[in-house]
């Protein structure tokens, strides 16, 4: 079963935002992190990019691609805010990531067509959570 990784932990008025308990990294964990989010297999990249949400003064910086590892999809805004903020990813990605030792698996050809399927059936404004 492929699953979506949230970013945020919720919208407010349409609007995304992080509880004020959302645990964050520490920066040893956040770079292990980090590696594995950035070396997945990218899976709809665009040029636009969305503004940061916890700092608006930022303006638009907050990179909106998809990326995979056969298992989950993860949108680049959740690396933007491990890296600018430490902000943690849902528990259960954390969990799969650590199982791996935080090295990002290669998603065959059948895995990568999978969780495009499983991406554009989302497509209903949740994808990026």
């Amino acid at each position: 079963m492929i699953r979506i990784a949230k970013v945020f932990d919720g919208a407010a008025d349409g609007i995304p935002y992080y509880s004020p308990d959302h645990p964050h990294l520490d920066p040893p964990v956040r770079d292990d992190v980090l590696a594995y989010l950035d070396a997945g297999a990218p899976l709809l990249v665009t040029p636009e990019l969305e503004p940061d949400l916890v700092d608006p003064a930022r303006g638009r910086v907050v990179p909106v691609n998809f990326r995979t590892d056969g298992v989950w999809i993860w949108n680049d805004a959740l690396a933007y805010y491990v890296a600018e903020y430490g902000y943690a990813p849902e528990p259960e990605f954390m969990a799969a990531m650590e199982a791996a030792e935080y090295e990002c698996p290669v998603p065959s050809s059948e895995a990568m067509e999978r969780a495009l399927d499983k991406l554009l059936a989302e497509d209903d404004g949740d994808a990026e959570g």
